[in-house]
């Protein structure tokens, strides 16, 4: 009848949820307690973790510290500055891969100088499902 979340490597339990009617509801207040953002390596962290949007759409979460997103509106970080300039696209290829692997593609600026969360310091895209 309930729901528990945690956290994957910590272990740290980060939320609950009520079952009724086959869905699974969370409770407001806790929703909020995870978005706390109280100092630069937390903004950092969330900010890391939504996949680099504005501070405007981190500052959009429930209790999120105002002096800390509008601190941050002028510091991006090194993947905003990298990944979110503006270059010509590649052409549309009328070529269309019918299988998973069938076909990738990878990054020629590599090896990144800060890796994922996983590690990896290059990027490759399958070409038919459009994974990293």
């Amino acid at each position: 009848q309930f729901l528990v979340v945690q956290d994957r490597v910590s272990r740290m339990m980060i939320g609950t949820a009520k079952r009724e009617s086959g869905t699974f509801y969370f409770r407001r207040m806790e929703l909020a307690a995870l978005a706390e953002v109280r100092d630069d390596a937390l903004y950092q962290l969330w900010h890391a973790k939504m996949g680099h949007p504005s501070p405007r759409v981190v500052g959009s979460l429930p209790n999120v510290s105002i002096s800390v997103v509008s601190a941050k509106i002028n510091k991006a970080c090194d993947v905003c500055h990298r990944e979110k300039q503006m270059r010509a696209s590649f052409p549309s290829s009328i070529d269309k891969t019918t299988n998973v692997f069938d076909l990738g593609h990878c990054d020629l600026w590599g090896p990144y100088r800060k890796p994922s969360s996983f590690g990896a310091r290059y990027f490759l895209i399958d070409d038919y499902s459009r994974s990293v």
